[in-house]
């Protein structure tokens, strides 16, 4: 029997996300796996007010995730420095369950130079913290994200691949993505 993989990611929000999403499902096919993705999720939310309508939605998405024997995390940052909030928050939902958890990024560049970039130099404080131009402390550990993010880099096991791709395809490379289902595969084959 296979197993089921959630697949999260911003990659929900491009205009192609149905094709993506297809895609994706085809390579985890190809590994072994069945892909689970938020569109599997057949509902009619156009008459709901808006909080009900994402009310639906989540709890369609936590039924998925209960469902899937681990997850799959593009965690390329999103609207920001990071990655997105919806795909950071479904990862620890899946970790909560105790359940196998992955992700990538088609951005390999720092938290700390992606700060840097987007609000200008960062300094050195005299008690020794990185700090950016307002003088909030900055989380400097090397990692790709925030450390809650980035320890997925630093289990014994690395459950993370960084994959780095032109600013243009950067959320719909399926790279990373790839690279990942075939660690997957073989770091699955355990259980």
């Amino acid at each position: 029997m296979r197993k089921l993989i959630y697949m999260a990611g911003p990659d929900v929000f491009l205009p192609n996300a149905r094709e993506i999403a297809e895609k994706k499902k085809s390579l985890a096919l190809l590994y072994g796996f069945e892909g689970l993705h938020p569109f599997d999720n057949e509902l009619e939310t156009s008459q709901l007010q808006p909080h009900l309508a994402a009310k639906k939605i989540a709890e369609e998405n936590f039924k998925l995730m209960r469902q899937a024997d681990a997850i799959i995390a593009n965690l390329t940052p999103f609207r920001g420095i990071s990655a997105d909030v919806g795909t950071a928050f479904e990862l620890g939902f899946m970790i909560g369950m105790n359940k196998p958890a992955y992700g990538y990024s088609n951005a390999s560049s720092t938290y700390a130079q992606r700060l840097q970039a987007l609000e200008g130099p960062l300094f050195m404080s005299p008690d020794g913290n990185l700090r950016d131009t307002q003088g909030m402390s900055v989380e400097n550990f090397d990692l790709f994200d925030n450390l809650m993010l980035g320890i997925l880099a630093l289990q014994s096991t690395p459950r993370l691949i960084l994959n780095s791709t032109s600013e243009d395809g950067i959320y719909s490379c399926l790279q990373g993505f790839e690279r990942t289902l075939s660690f997957m595969a073989s770091d699955l084959a355990l259980y």
